[in-house]
């Protein structure tokens, strides 16, 4: 069985994804993934700046107040 946790900020998305892991059930974290992939992945960094512009990449890190 797959389930997805959604909820707006402030829901208790993270604690229930603990609470989750704390019983063993494995745990995917979009938000956490997603942040790694516009870290590590040339494809995502130069199709991140074709779409924003080459101020969304400071020093090669993602300049997330620029990026949202």
């Amino acid at each position: 069985m797959i389930v997805g946790l959604t909820g707006g900020i402030g829901s208790g998305k993270s604690t229930v994804a603990s609470m989750f892991q704390k019983l063993g059930v494995p745990i995917y974290n979009s938000d956490v993934e997603a942040k790694n992939l516009m870290g590590r992945s040339k494809k995502i960094k130069k199709d991140i700046e074709a779409l924003l512009g080459k101020e969304s990449y400071l020093e090669g890190k993602a300049n997330r107040g620029f990026i949202a």
